[in-house]
């Protein structure tokens, strides 16, 4: 039997999305109280978007800091039933409101999935705000047990309780790739043969991939050598999840298995070679960028993010360097937003020395964007893209947008400034025509 703490852990799962993630080290009454008081975004440890607490937090926090305390209570009351009383308080927890639901049913199915998982996961398909993180929640722990009964109820319920509902996104249910994995680690050709027999093509592939990447981190060899005898759609899946683990381990074995495949396969993996590349070392992964074809956004997004970590101002001077204006003018707002968070004066300072012309209007406008909610003054802003982009039509619509903003704080001074400014009439109209949907304004 799962002792209560893990029981708490896993229905924690719920509250943060169903992503596995647990909270540093809070307890998991601790991790409920922050998630319930909203001073959590909910993506887990170690992602960079916690925020400092407010006052305010902290006394929202203290308020609701005995929500933990009341799930634990709540799972204790809830352990020694049987599945048949615990399918009972189910049924009518589904029939209340969204936060109920959200504050009893983590320990609710949580010792459900304890004595009867198969129960458990058919309950939770009756609560639709919150399916697929409680389906998520008690295949972990069933996989965890017994991954070939729940191997054997998923292929059983496939296409009825984890379905892919695409005209409804609150029905997007699945979990084969926790099911393979769980499979591959007690015998990773049985776990293919499950995958493979799966009916839904999303699914087959989600659970491929988990299989890979399992694989690969344990043996890169052993993972190349299950390659064999995959159709194209299910080699791809594989060679993707083998490109993208076996670059954060060991990218020179990673790039050496690159050169041995065939060249029609590099588009498939070079990407997320250099992805996984960019994290530990982005002026190296920057270098290969060339050898990529096609739409290079994503991967020029995580150099920049990884770059942008460590010297915004070395990533901004490649970027210009060795991107084109059209991914400039995509991807440079990104950089300047962070460079900005961290050194205002040093970004600026950036921007204004660049020479005049195409990458300089992209910088400046990716500036202007940056900080025109309040950290730049909006006539500075508009001074600076007047006088220094030199593109005519994307000079008025980084002015338009530095009044546009500047319109949600101060609506009747910066209707009269553009009114009066000179803009030409198809740019004073759509600053209007922005401005009029905001409110106050008059």
């Amino acid at each position: 039997m799962m002792k209560t703490q893990t029981l708490l852990q896993i229905s924690t799962l719920l509250l943060v999305g169903g992503t596995g993630f647990f909270l540093g080290k809070q307890t998991a009454a601790d991790q409920v109280g922050l998630l319930v008081a909203g001073l959590v975004d909910g993506q887990g440890a170690g992602s960079g978007n916690h925020r400092t607490p407010s006052r305010a937090d902290a006394m929202s926090h203290k308020k609701l800091s005995g929500a933990g305390n009341l799930m634990s209570e709540r799972l204790q009351q809830y352990q020694g039933l049987p599945s048949a009383e615990l399918r009972r308080e189910a049924k009518a927890l589904g029939k209340m409101s969204l936060a109920e639901q959200a504050m009893f049913a983590p320990a609710l199915f949580a010792a459900l999935a304890e004595i009867d998982p198969a129960a458990a996961l058919l309950a939770a398909s009756d609560f639709k705000a919150s399916k697929e993180s409680l389906i998520a929640m008690v295949l972990a722990a069933w996989t965890e047990k017994s991954p070939l009964e729940a191997a054997d109820f998923y292929k059983k319920n496939e296409l009825t309780l984890f379905n892919r509902n695409y005209l409804n996104p609150w029905d997007q249910v699945s979990g084969s790739e926790t099911v393979a994995m769980a499979l591959a680690g007690i015998d990773p050709a049985g776990a293919l043969r499950w995958a493979k027999e799966l009916g839904d093509l999303a699914d087959q592939g989600e659970a491929i991939s988990g299989i890979f990447k399992l694989q690969t981190e344990s043996s890169p060899q052993a993972a190349l050598a299950m390659l064999e005898g995959l159709s194209e759609g299910e080699k791809e899946h594989a060679l993707k999840a083998i490109a993208s683990t076996w670059s954060e381990t060991d990218i020179a074995g990673a790039i050496d298995w690159v050169n041995s495949l065939d060249e029609h396969e590099h588009p498939l993996v070079l990407p997320l070679i250099i992805r996984g590349m960019a994290q530990s070392d982005p002026a190296v992964a920057s270098g290969y960028l060339k050898y990529i074809s096609g739409n290079r956004d994503q991967v020029i997004g995580d150099i920049i993010r990884s770059w942008g970590d460590k010297d915004p101002q070395a990533a901004a001077e490649w970027m210009v360097r060795g991107t084109s204006v059209e991914e400039q003018n995509f991807l440079m707002a990104p950089l300047l937003t962070k460079w900005v968070g961290e050194d205002v004066k040093m970004a600026r300072g950036w921007v204004l020395e660049q020479n005049k012309g195409a990458s300089k209007d992209a910088a400046v406008a990716a500036y202007v964007r940056a900080t025109a909610s309040g950290i730049e003054k909006p006539l500075d802003l508009v001074d600076m893209a007047s006088k220094e982009i030199t593109d005519p039509t994307k000079r008025e619509r980084v002015i338009t947008d530095a009044l546009v903003s500047w319109a949600r704080k101060e609506p009747q001074a910066s209707k009269a400034f553009a009114e009066n400014y000179g803009l030409s009439n198809k740019a004073l109209a759509s600053f209007l025509h922005r401005v009029n949907a905001q409110s106050p304004l008059d």
